[in-house]
């Protein structure tokens, strides 16, 4: 096992990335992946950012196409109108 302090990064650094997991609900009290924790780290992005994703994608949030409204932004404008 390797000692602290042959670890890649300081010791604050590690528990900050561990608080920031936490606190996006990656991580459980025993420091243990979650279910969501799992799905973020398929994303090759930031954790913040694979949580918005998956988010989004999520039943509370349905895809556009199934959403009452069709337009969240007005209709583009067409060539005569510019």
């Amino acid at each position: 096992m390797l000692r602290p302090s042959t670890w890649c990064c300081p010791l604050q650094t590690l528990v900050a990335a561990m608080e920031q997991l936490y606190a996006l609900g990656a991580l459980d009290e025993e420091g243990l992946l979650t279910r969501l924790g799992r799905r973020m780290a398929e994303f090759p992005m930031e954790p913040p950012l694979s949580k918005v994703l998956i988010q989004v994608r999520s039943p509370q949030h349905p895809p556009p196409s199934s959403r009452t409204s069709t337009h969240v932004l007005p209709p583009p404008l067409s060539p005569a109108a510019s």
